[in-house]
């Protein structure tokens, strides 16, 4: 085809290639299959997800510019390197003997850049930005200490002999995170399909004051996550979105949705914490007579006799359609042949 085309998922965090292909081509199949394969491009592996792509200029040519989010914002570039002789560096930072990032103000901070590497092996400069409007180059292990508490986050730029750049970022804490509660929804406490989470926390800062809450809410499937309350909500003490229904009949052995409450002190210095919350599960027997015929519900095949997964007040979609020799008759309650009945 004349153009190739290039798209981003939130979700599974990846770039993906649209190739056509005719040969899996099929309309007329259930469901139809298209004339065209995603391929991966890039994965992003941080905690992040990606929300843009585009292609921008780079030099003498251009370069694909990929923003993800989660936390803070981020943008990479991805330039196409065939042909060149020089290939572009790797940024990594580390600090010396912490544990964690979090300091006191006017601690001494042992940064370390020398696990940076470069393909050709190249000699590298350093450029370092401490988030706090101050800087350093050509040191590849400086120290440095905070005057103020807060949350900084340090930027390492390595740059090789013929000028391909690469960076790290870290962010450290300097000051004591305020502590975070959740209050509801209660550990071990289960939701229905529909029903109204409570969500209520607290959080205190170094000083006794209360901290700002920020909530966020994922609903998770399988190996990956949709959004269901944006992250950042500042608010305390509200009634979340009516709890949503299991995407399929799978979704419904592997869904649930996590609670993230983060509480954030007026220095900007903050603590996260997260609690599961699972559906009520409710186990069904199917069968049919005789037994042996194929039902669908929540449009997936099920043969009788079987027991299913689904959600307390869920309503599940079940059908059927004539099996040779067999005609429908009737269901057991009266329904029609495809109906929706609540579960509980």
């Amino acid at each position: 085809s004349k153009y190739e085309f290039m798209f981003s998922d939130f979700v599974f965090k990846e770039i993906y290639n649209l190739i056509e292909d005719k040969d899996q081509e099929c309309r007329s199949c259930t469901p139809p299959m298209p004339g065209y394969r995603n391929e991966t491009f890039y994965h992003l592996t941080e905690n992040q997800n990606i929300i843009d792509i585009f292609f921008g200029p780079y030099k003498n040519t251009q370069a694909l510019y990929i923003v993800s989010r989660g936390p803070g914002i981020t943008l990479r570039r991805i330039h196409y390197t065939k042909g060149e002789d020089n290939r572009s560096p790797t940024a990594k930072i580390q600090i010396k003997d912490a544990d964690d990032t979090v300091f006191s103000v006017g601690q001494e901070i042992q940064l370390d850049g020398r696990q940076s590497s470069d393909p050709d092996d190249d000699s590298l400069t350093y450029v370092w930005d401490f988030g706090d409007g101050s800087t350093a180059e050509g040191d590849e292990r400086p120290k440095h200490s905070y005057k103020k508490k807060g949350q900084y986050r340090i930027t390492l730029k390595v740059e090789d002999e013929g000028g391909l750049q690469d960076f790290d970022f870290v962010t450290v804490t300097i000051g004591v995170p305020p502590t975070v509660q959740m209050l509801s929804p209660e550990e071990g406490e289960l939701f229905s399909v529909e029903q109204e989470l409570r969500l209520s926390g607290r959080g205190i800062d170094s000083t006794g004051k209360d901290a700002a809450l920020l909530w966020e809410v994922r609903q998770h499937h399988a190996d990956h996550f949709h959004p269901f309350l944006d992250p950042g909500t500042e608010r305390n003490n509200f009634d979340l979105f009516p709890a949503p229904e299991p995407e399929d009949l799978l979704a419904a052995t592997n869904s649930y949705l996590e609670i993230i409450l983060t509480a954030v002190d007026e220095n900007g210095l903050s603590s996260t914490i997260s609690r599961k919350v699972m559906p009520r599960v409710v186990m069904i027997n199917v069968d049919s007579d005789p037994q042996g015929m194929k039902l669908m519900i929540d449009e997936s095949a099920v043969v009788t006799p079987a027991t299913i997964t689904s959600w307390d007040n869920h309503n599940l979609l079940f059908d059927i359609q004539d099996q040779f020799p067999y005609t429908f008759d009737s269901w057991r309650n009266g329904a029609s042949r495809r109906h929706q009945s609540r579960i509980s």
